[in-house]
């Protein structure tokens, strides 16, 4: 008897556990089943280190939110066609290629934002004890990365805080690369260069002077941006929506937790720490280079104007027809409700509400408090 009993319950034992693994089974499947996913294309040629993409994924913040993200590396010859092709779920780069192809009428939604800032004005040495000045640029001419983003602030900036024609009183010459524009600069081809901030100290060697940060002129200038296959956003923007709040939780890890985050990514990307310091916290030698998902309309509006009034794009489709700001407004709702006592959500809603309201229909939209 006491064997038969002992069979009997390890039998049960056996039949618990079998049970017990296929209720895991099936919740897993379940779990599993519940996931969307994004297909993100980067610049194959960019060692930009993101620190809002990384951290969503690195944090488990996208796991938390149902979502698989997969980072394909492309060529950037063809990486914003295959987004607009379906080729591709997103990307998150380049705002002037962006505006570029949604002003062509490509099939593409701006949804969030990545980065702003990073850029520096500097001088070629024989100009630079009076280029400080930038009334002193009459007659001067001005080096650009042909298809950069310090050409549209700068135009904008000339104008309509120094009163100089940027197609009249300054000569504005565009390069293919900053290494053909740090040759020139060095040469006194340009007067004035505008360098992104990984170029500024090649350039004090080749002899340029440093001036200011192109954030002197406008502070969060908008840059890379978040970009969607249009129709997959339309049929469902769900993924959409889940990555905007894991970014949304990895920005609080990114302003609040500088050494947690310096200590990830070096875990993730094999950079040292130093070196992360140097290129994504340090105000100076990024450029005040900021990381922020919101989608900053006005900013871009702004930039996508300024493409236009000057020739470099012939459109008269409106930003609104490819620009989204209520799924980012709905994600941080959502965090919001998520997370009450964080005041930094509240802040983001802060910011939202003052680069967003050129946006039609806004203060109706998104009132002051939710």
């Amino acid at each position: 008897m006491n064997r038969l009993s002992k069979r009997r319950k390890t039998g049960f034992i056996i039949c618990l556990i079998t049970m017990a693994m296929l209720l895991c089974s099936c919740s897993k499947e379940k779990k599993d089943s519940e996931y969307l996913s994004l297909l993100i294309g980067k610049d194959a040629s960019s060692n930009t280190i993101v620190p809002i993409n990384e951290l969503a994924v690195a944090r488990g913040y996208i796991d938390k939110y149902g979502l698989k993200v997969k980072f394909q590396p492309v060529a950037r010859s063809g990486l914003f066609e295959s987004v607009a092709l379906g080729k591709l779920d997103a990307s998150t780069q380049d705002v002037m290629a962006n505006l570029s192809l949604g002003a062509r009428g490509g099939d593409i939604v701006l949804y969030g934002g990545t980065m702003a800032g990073g850029q520096a004005v500097m001088a070629y040495k024989d100009f630079a004890t009076v280029a400080g000045d930038v009334n002193n640029w009459k007659g001067r001419t001005v080096g650009c990365l042909m298809g950069g983003t310090a050409e549209m602030i700068s135009k904008r900036a000339l104008l309509e805080i120094y009163g100089l024609d940027p197609e009249k009183d300054v000569h504005i010459k565009l390069f293919d690369s900053y290494e053909s524009l740090l040759a020139g600069a060095s040469k006194g081809v340009v007067d004035i260069a505008l360098m992104y901030n990984s170029y500024v100290d090649t350039a004090k060697k080749l002899g340029l002077v440093y001036l200011f940060p192109v954030t002197d002129w406008k502070e969060d200038f908008v840059c890379c941006r978040q970009m969607a296959y249009g129709k997959k956003f339309r049929e469902n923007t769900e993924p959409y929506k889940r990555w905007l709040k894991a970014l949304i939780l990895s920005y609080k890890d990114y302003r609040y937790d500088e050494e947690g985050t310096k200590k990830l990514l070096n875990k993730v990307t094999g950079q040292d720490e130093a070196w992360l310091h140097s290129t994504i916290y340090d105000k100076k030698t990024t450029q005040n280079l900021s990381y922020n998902p919101d989608p900053n309309f006005n900013g871009v509006n702004e930039y996508y104007d300024t493409m236009i009034k000057y020739g470099i794009l012939k459109s008269d489709r409106p930003l609104t027809d490819f620009f989204n700001i209520s799924l980012y407004a709905q994600a941080l709702k959502e965090v919001i409700q998520e997370f009450p006592d964080e005041q930094i959500y509240k802040d983001m809603w802060t910011y939202f509400r003052e680069h967003n309201n050129q946006y039609p229909g806004f203060e109706s939209d998104y009132p002051e408090k939710i």
